[in-house]
């Protein structure tokens, strides 16, 4: 009744939808109270949610009858599912939410007395710290007290006693004053020349971290844009003012003043630039140094010799150090011999590099000019230019055969074969490959569309393989342009991490059993009895390569991947060389694997030369590992060879006893990296290039019309078997016109020849500029070399730059920077006072012209700017003075110079001192008491005791006794009144106790109950309460034996007891947080979480054994679907739907007759 269908709106309207909509509606309003409330039923234990079937436990308050029967649509069928919960799971659930339930209620005065207890604590240590040290005071003044009484007493004893050693107190006293002041001599002497020493080695090594640092690049830029001359003129801009104002002698003035503080400044400007670039030329000469030449100067000499005599200054250690500081400016005759030596191959090497570097320079000067090889082909037949460049590149090819044919021939000696130039036979294959490579983008057929596969995977193959030799040049170039110059400078420095490195990887090497070279004979062994199919006996090897692959790997792995040493960038800069090489090779034998061409080719003569030289064994898996293996070998032993020559010329270098007499040239260092390239061209790139372009010619002949296999198979081979490439080149050129050959001919020959021109010019510029850094490299390492041991080099020839004429051009450019200064100061001073006479006239004349007021604000700004410009420059001059002369003074005393020797004689002179003061010290038996001591400082003694003495000294004594007394009596009182501030804090803190545990006391109850349950206990929560109960004790033990009469009253009781505040107080925290964090954890019981996320209570993982939770999960179930209905996510949880909505869906449902059985059970609109 009072529902009424309109068909066109397919909706149900009346009275009893209204009420339902607007039962929605309030609902909804109150939607936040309504879940609240019943979710307290849910969890109330009162209230049993067993199903109506079923029997419900204490007091029978069935919740189904009361509010929930037909409560939910069909609801029956849900009912008839649960199952009743045990008494046991109940008890456990109620303790859960109990326990929650309690948290919420006390969180607030559990966290107030968390709050008061942290501050009183915090009260109750700064009271105790405050009663310690008055306390430690207070131990002080009664030890001093107590002295005096024994001075008294010893002083009461001289009474009739004439010949009590008090008398003799002055001659003794004398005696230890002497003693005392020798020993306090040398030792101020010892620490003040310690100092000296520390502020001499910072000074310097300040020094050295300036010129490394950006700043130098810095300094030398901003010196060199400097104006020559003085382009400020700040006078000009009032010159006219003050010549209309009468004052020409002050435009003369300011003029002079001018020009002399401009020149000044420049003088200034160049002497600083001077200095500057000599600074940097000794950084490059410094940096060379070993570290260990650090702890070889005479400043860490003396410093380390000072700190042993400051241990011992025993007869015995002096006189070994006086042998040590004789033996420091010794040198042995084979020392001597040693340096000579390695400073003569260090000349040699140098001519060298001068004599490279010449012929490189002239060379390059022999070449023309490059001129340009654009190519018009548009005008030009094409098959002609075709045919024209593949006739070049037949040739070319036949060309690198020859090289190759060359290399084959060489064997073990291809490392040294060269051209009559010189030039390594690889800068030739390159050039000849790289000028092929050149011509085959201008073939005409390459450009048009439908191009054979074959063709396109030739010309890739034969870019890949040009891309190997030009890796292999790249491996060369950078090998001794970057990695050798890095491995000689760190191992020569004695970097720490390049040592390191190098120690870690003979460590490598060395952990098998035989040396890298037999390893890679065996493997080469092996490769040959798998190629010919045959046993081998060298298997075992590959197992040995396996474990020094891993030990490798493990060596590349960089210990802090934000910030690599500089021993890991070079072993891995080292190997990232051969990786390349490798990630070509790679990419290579793909393409070379998808080359195909008609086996009739095979008797084409460079087909068929080029096969004789390539090695299949690299295509084959099995072979390819062996030969992965080998290389690996060789490139380990590559580095291996390379570093152990670098090391060997850094210990050479620094003079070492058995270091090599003679450094290895570049040639010598170069020659492993040499090595491992020939063979790896010999045994993995010979015949590849050749084949790949003999392949590429054929395709092109046949693309063009040209029936390859044909003309071979019809040709007349003769008793050699083979087709020359060159004939079927000369069968596509005559089917053409002479003309047009002849012209494309001429073409392509300009192009080739300047291709060649410019190749090689780019090559000689390389040359030339590797020929440069050489000798950059070779002038400052003999400079170094000399200057480091120059006080032995004594009849060797002098170096590129010389050490005394270099420093003392160094200290008169410093000294001449200096003595400016002062001459600068004045002069500008000078011209600050004119500046501030104009300024005063010019502010008089602007008051009444304001006119003149943008003069004068444009005169300000500029006289600001000079003095800023003027005040940089002195600042930096005044630094770089600074750094000239400690430069300076660290060179006069690193080699045996008038200043080193006469350091040297006063170091003798304080180990002198050492030991007489030591044996003064042992030969003096003088002793005085404690009390004696107490009595010479309070009043020193006459030569002679006497009774006017000891009176005086009694008066004295008395006077302080009343002293300490009168300030013992106050601090007797503040101790007492601390003792009570303490006992009043702890018996504050018990209070604060006391209340915790009423806090905690029904909780605890609860926590202990839970942890019962087999499955309700929350994680950690045992632990918890063992923490708490602990902390209470000690915090209650703490109170209680503060507040107590039997406080402790020592010091180390009282340190004690602040040192356990300390840890009571820095655990209140964690014990008061903890277990508010258990409130909000886990629990068996959950509460709903769609009040806090807006998620399904049912859908989280239950635990415990089937049915533990099901009485839960039914009013789970109910209180999930109330909200459904409040959301509007009824009957889809996916969709939210209006009042209107869902009163229209349970209408629907109400009335629809196939639910007619479900109608027995009543319906509501609500759930």
């Amino acid at each position: 009744m009072y529902v009424q269908i309109l068909p066109e709106e397919n909706r149900w309207v009346g009275v009893y939808r209204l009420t339902c909509e607007h039962v929605l509606r309030v609902l909804k309003s109150g939607q936040e109270t309504l879940l609240t409330l019943l979710e307290a039923f849910v969890y109330d234990p009162l209230i049993d949610w067993t199903p109506l079937n079923e029997g419900g436990y204490t007091g029978e308050f069935n919740c189904d009858i009361i509010c929930l029967k037909g409560a939910v649509y069909g609801g029956g069928r849900e009912l008839a599912s649960e199952t009743k919960q045990s008494k046991k799971d109940l008890e456990r659930e109620v303790t859960c939410c109990m326990f929650k339930v309690r948290m919420v209620e006390v969180q607030q005065q559990w966290l107030e007395n968390k709050k008061i207890l942290l501050k009183e604590l915090e009260e109750l240590l700064k009271m105790i710290e405050g009663w310690q040290k008055e306390k430690i005071k207070q131990k002080t003044i009664q030890q001093n007290l107590q002295e005096r009484h024994s001075q008294l007493s010893l002083l009461k004893e001289t009474e009739g006693q004439p010949n009590h050693t008090l008398f003799t107190l002055g001659f003794r006293y004398s005696k230890h004053i002497q003693v005392l002041t020798a020993k306090q001599a040398v030792t101020t002497a010892l620490q003040a020349r310690i100092q000296e020493c520390d502020d001499q080695i910072s000074n310097f090594q300040a020094v050295m971290v300036a010129l490394k640092s950006p700043d130098m690049a810095k300094w030398i830029r901003e010196v060199g844009l400097r104006p020559k001359e003085d382009v400020c003129q700040v006078f000009d801009l009032i010159k006219e003012f003050l010549q209309n104002a009468g004052q020409n002698q002050m435009v003369q003035q300011c003029v002079q003043s001018e020009r002399e503080v401009g020149e000044l400044c420049c003088q200034q400007t160049q002497m600083t630039s001077a200095l500057l670039d000599m600074l940097r030329q000794y950084w490059e000469i410094c940096r060379q140094y070993p570290a260990s030449s650090l702890a070889s100067h005479r400043s860490s000499l003396y410093k380390k010799w000072c700190q042993e005599l400051l241990e011992d200054m025993s007869p015995t250690k002096c006189q070994q150090l006086i042998e040590q500081i004789r033996q420091s400016v010794a040198t042995t005759d084979e020392t001597m011999r040693e340096a000579a030596m390695f400073s003569a191959g260090l000349h040699r090497h140098y001519g060298e590099a001068e004599a490279a570097l010449r012929r490189a320079s002239d060379r390059a000067k022999t070449l023309p000019p490059h001129p340009g090889y654009d190519l018009e082909t548009t005008r030009l037949d094409s098959q002609a230019v075709e045919a024209v460049i593949l006739t070049a590149l037949c040739a070319l090819n036949k060309r690198f055969l020859m090289m190759e044919s060359a290399a084959t021939s060489a064997g073990d000696c291809l490392l040294n074969l060269t051209s009559r130039e010189g030039d390594w036979f690889l800068e030739d294959m390159v050039l000849i490959a790289s000028t092929a490579l050149n011509l085959v983008p201008l073939i005409p057929s390459l450009s048009q569309e439908g191009l054979d596969s074959n063709i396109s995977t030739a010309i890739k193959c034969l870019q890949a393989s040009f891309a190997q030799y030009s890796t292999l040049q790249e491996v060369d170039t950078n090998f001794t342009n970057i990695i050798l110059v890095e491995a000689m400078q760190g191992l020569q420095c004695e970097e720490p991490s390049v040592l390191n490195m190098v120690e870690r990887l003979e460590s490598v090497v060395t952990s098998v059993a035989q040396p890298l070279s037999e390893l890679s004979n065996q493997l080469h062994r092996h490769l040959r009895f798998i190629i010919m199919g045959m046993e081998s006996p060298h298997e075992t090897c590959l197992a040995t390569v396996m474990t020094l692959q891993s030990q490798f790997i493990k060596l590349l792995e960089p210990a802090d991947q934000s910030q690599l040493t500089q021993g890991e960038m070079l072993l891995m800069g080292f190997d990232g060389l051969f990786t390349n090489v490798n990630r070509g090779r790679d990419t290579l034998l793909q393409s070379l694997a998808s080359l195909q061409s008609p086996s009739a080719w095979r008797i084409i003569d460079q087909i068929r030369e080029a096969k004789t030289y390539y090695t299949a064994p690299i295509c084959i898996d099995k072979t390819k590992d062996v030969l992965e293996a080998m290389f690996f070998v060789k490139r380990l032993d590559t580095i291996t060879e390379v570093l152990r020559m670098v090391a060997s010329d850094a210990r050479g270098f620094r003079a070492e006893p058995g270091a090599p007499p003679v450094p290895h040239d570049p040639e010598s260092l170069s020659k492993p990296v040499r090595r491992y390239i020939a063979d790896y061209i010999s045994y993995q790139l010979l015949g590849i290039f050749s084949l790949s372009m003999a392949t590429t010619i054929c395709l092109l002949l046949q693309a063009n019309g040209l029936d390859v296999t044909g003309a071979v198979e019809q040709k007349d081979i003769g008793a050699q078997s083979r087709v020359p490439l060159e004939d079927l080149c000369k069968k596509m050129v005559e089917q053409l016109s002479r003309s047009s050959v002849r012209e494309a001919s001429g073409l392509v020959s300009q192009r080739e020849a300047a291709w060649r021109q410019g190749h090689l010019k780019s090559r000689l510029e390389r040359e030339l500029v590797s020929a440069e850094g050489a000798l950059y490299r070779a002038q400052w390492r003999l400079t170094a070399h000399h200057w480091l041991h120059e006080h032995i080099l004594v009849s060797s020839p002098q170096p590129p730059i010389n050490r005394s004429a270099f420093m003392h051009e160094l200290r008169k450019v410093a000294g001449g920077l200096q003595v400016l200064q002062p001459k600068l100061k004045e002069a500008f001073d000078q011209q600050n006072t004119l500046i501030a006479s104009a300024e005063q006239r010019l502010k008089w004349a602007a008051g009444a012209n304001p006119a003149l007021s943008e003069v004068m604000s444009a005169f300000e700004s500029c006289v600001r700017l000079q003095r800023d410009r003027v005040d940089k420059e002195r600042n930096l001059a005044q630094q770089i003075i600074s750094m000239a002369n400690t430069v300076l003074f660290n060179e006069a005393l690193r080699i045996p110079t008038q200043e080193a020797i006469l350091g040297d004689n006063t170091m003798m002179r304080l180990v002198e001192d050492c030991e007489k003061a030591y044996m003064l010290i042992q030969n003096t038996t003088v002793v005085l008491t404690s009390p004696e001591e107490g009595l010479v400082s309070l009043l020193p003694p006459k030569k002679r005791i006497d009774s006017d003495w000891i009176a005086k000294a009694e008066e004295k004594i008395s006077e302080s006794i009343v002293s300490l007394k009168s300030e013992l009596e106050p601090m007797q009182l503040r101790l007492t009144g601390s003792e009570d501030c303490v006992k009043n804090r702890a018996t504050i803190i018990r209070s604060v106790l006391a209340k915790h545990h009423r806090i905690i006391a029904d909780i605890k109850t609860l926590l202990k109950s839970m942890i019962k349950y087999e499955d309700a206990g929350l994680s950690g929560l045992e632990e918890y309460l063992t923490k708490h109960k602990h902390y209470t004790e000690k915090l209650g033990s703490l109170t209680k034996s503060l507040s107590s009469n039997n406080i402790p009253i020592d010091s180390a009781a009282i340190a004690e007891i602040a040192n356990e505040i300390r840890a009571i107080a820095s655990k209140t925290d964690g014990i008061y947080s903890e277990l508010l964090q258990f409130s909000v954890s886990d629990c068996p019981v959950r509460r709903p979480q769609g009040l806090r996320v807006q998620e399904d209570p049912l859908n989280k993982q239950k635990k415990g054994p089937p049915g533990s939770q099901e009485r839960n999960a039914y009013a789970m179930s109910v209180w999930r679907r109330v909200k459904y209905k409040l959301e509007g996510r009824d009957p889809d949880p996916n969709i939210r739907s209006t009042e209107k909505q869902q009163v229209d869906w349970t209408i629907t449902e109400a009335t629809n007759v196939d639910n007619l059985a479900l109608l027995y059970e009543g319906w509501t609109p609500w759930v």
